[in-house]
């Protein structure tokens, strides 16, 4: 809450401006970090397919 935002700049010097503009940078950062997680896991199950497709064509192959 507020009172706690207050305890917390004034605690380190600084206005609660300042702490919410930091509580704010720590929140897009968490966002970003999520969204590059989520991109990652599609991007690595995109790569474990393509592996799958590779390993039914060369085991396809080998039995001809």
């Amino acid at each position: 809450g507020a009172s706690r935002k207050k305890r917390i700049a004034a605690g380190c010097g600084q206005e609660v401006v300042d702490v919410n503009r930091l509580l704010k940078q720590f929140e897009q950062m968490q966002q970003m970090i999520k969204q590059m997680s989520e991109e990652f896991r599609a991007y690595n199950e995109y790569l474990q397919r393509q592996c799958d497709i590779l390993d039914q064509y060369k085991g396809n192959h080998l039995n001809l």
